[in-house]
């Protein structure tokens, strides 16, 4: 689907993984952060060497909006690491990834450029995969067959060993999902060395990691699911109009496809999850209701778990306290649903509830076209009170 993309981690930016990796010993080049062009030139100063990669995430076929092409630079002066940091800092990144919009660069780390390394791996070698679970204890032997396959040179592989099983015990302490190393080469003089890196951390974990978490740049993510977070509801931004509010990964997966079918295109997917207050309900509303992009809004809730009069009583208190800007339409299904019904009904809001899920599709989608149509006309409509 076209926009989706779930942020079920913890992502860190890629100087802050180096700088990780460095703790538990594993080699990586020099390095420093500049938040200014003038910051990036005295530290090209104090490298006093004859050449410097200038990074910005993202990276190599990236365009910024300054006109700068590429988020990797070599430099072979200071007043050239200055000028590149001038060309990035403050200016919008845009790569594949990014999409149109692109993303701020806010600093821009320096390395010292390895002058010549060997790439372990070429794009003609066959691939292999070896899975490796750290508390085996062939672990080693393991490592040294890969190694072997892979090439690497017979002197550096107990070091190299050594620092895979250095990576395993950063993934297992600091509750990774993911730790990518990309390139990792072996330098001219025969070392080994990690030439940049990417790590992922398990939200959940996020009590167990406060210093992990505390190195998080909402600047970097939607502002949407970082306010979703704030209120630890499970929000992903979509390219659609029609807002979802639902429990569980599976309804939220039909709601969508319903959408579509009907003609419809979700503009996100959020899960309230099983255990949902009205407070959280209501926030949910309140992000769906600002956003934009947001013609007409689909509640679609069975509840198990999750009582629908509490999703009823978060609604409600949104819609009471915010004019809200589109149509809502809800569908609730179990656990005290009719008290649910009964505080919608008693409320006289303007909220349209179905029983059925097509039909509620359906009016999710045939509003949106209303509200698109009032918007290119100009047209301010306003949900609130049905008496108004």
């Amino acid at each position: 689907m076209k926009g989706f993309s779930q942020r079920c981690a913890l992502s860190i930016h890629e100087h802050q993984s180096m700088g990780l990796l460095a703790k538990y010993g594993i080699p990586v080049p020099r390095g420093q952060l500049a938040k200014t062009p003038e910051e990036a030139y005295k530290i090209a100063e104090s490298f006093g060497t004859p050449s410097w990669l200038v990074l910005a995430g993202g990276r190599g076929k990236g365009t910024f909006d300054s006109g700068v092409v590429g988020g990797v630079q070599i430099a072979s002066s200071p007043e050239e690491v200055r000028d590149y940091a001038q060309g990035m800092l403050g200016r919008r990144l845009i790569t594949k990834q990014t999409g149109a919009a692109g993303r701020p660069c806010n600093s821009v780390p320096l390395n010292l450029r390895a002058i010549v390394y060997r790439f372990l791996l070429s794009r003609g070698c066959t691939r292999e995969k070896t899975f490796i679970w750290p508390s085996f204890s062939t672990v080693t032997q393991t490592l040294k067959q890969f190694l072997d396959k892979m090439g690497i040179n017979p002197k550096n592989t107990d070091a190299t060993v050594e620092i895979i099983q250095k990576m395993l015990r950063l993934f297992r302490e600091k509750d990774a999902t993911l730790l990518e190393i990309n390139p990792f080469v072996e330098t001219s003089t025969g070392n080994m060395v990690c030439l940049d890196a990417k790590i992922s951390f398990d939200d959940n974990a996020d009590f167990r990691q406060p210093d992990l978490f505390s190195m998080r740049d909402p600047t970097q993510e939607d502002a949407r699911e970082v306010r979703a977070a704030e209120h630890k509801l499970n929000y992903i931004g979509l390219d659609g109009h029609i807002g979802c509010l639902v429990n569980g990964a599976g309804l939220a997966m039909a709601t969508m496809d319903i959408i579509k079918l009907h003609g419809g295109e979700p503009a996100n997917f959020l899960d309230v999850g099983g255990s949902a207050t009205a407070d959280q309900v209501e926030q949910a509303i309140r992000i769906l209701g600002e956003d934009s992009t947001v013609k007409a809004v689909l509640v679609n809730i069975f509840g198990g778990i999750m009582r629908c009069d509490i999703i009823a009583e978060g609604i409600l208190n949104a819609v009471k306290s915010d004019k809200l800007r589109v149509p809502l339409v809800v569908r609730l299904l179990g656990t005290n649903m009719q008290e649910a019904k009964e505080a919608i009904a008693k409320s006289k809001l303007e909220v349209f509830a179905c029983d059925d899920l097509d039909e509620a599709a359906k009016k999710a989608v045939s509003l949106a076209k209303i509200v698109e149509l009032a918007d290119s006309a100009n047209v301010k409509i306003v949900i609130g009170d049905a008496k108004q």
